[in-house]
């Protein structure tokens, strides 16, 4: 089980990287494109980003709800 959890984590770390990534490299060619006024580069990227972006992110929320029912819990005990 640990093994399973380890693999979680890094499917979410590596998710996580991407979808940062992807998001920055949407603002600076969204903000380069505002400067150049390129409307359709903009729209284009935008196109080209989300829907990759939108599977990453569903990717991560399966890895995260999986963890949250596979690790124990710490609970604090009162002695």
């Amino acid at each position: 089980m640990k093994e399973f959890c380890k693999l979680l984590d890094a499917i979410y770390t590596i998710c996580l990287i991407i979808l940062v990534a992807a998001m920055f490299v949407m603002l600076l060619v969204q903000i380069v494109c505002l400067f150049l006024m390129n409307g359709p580069t903009s729209v284009w990227i935008y196109d080209f980003i989300m829907p990759k972006a939108g599977i990453v992110a569903s990717i991560m929320v399966v890895s995260v709800v999986l963890l949250s029912y596979l690790r124990p819990s710490k609970k604090k005990t009162d002695d």
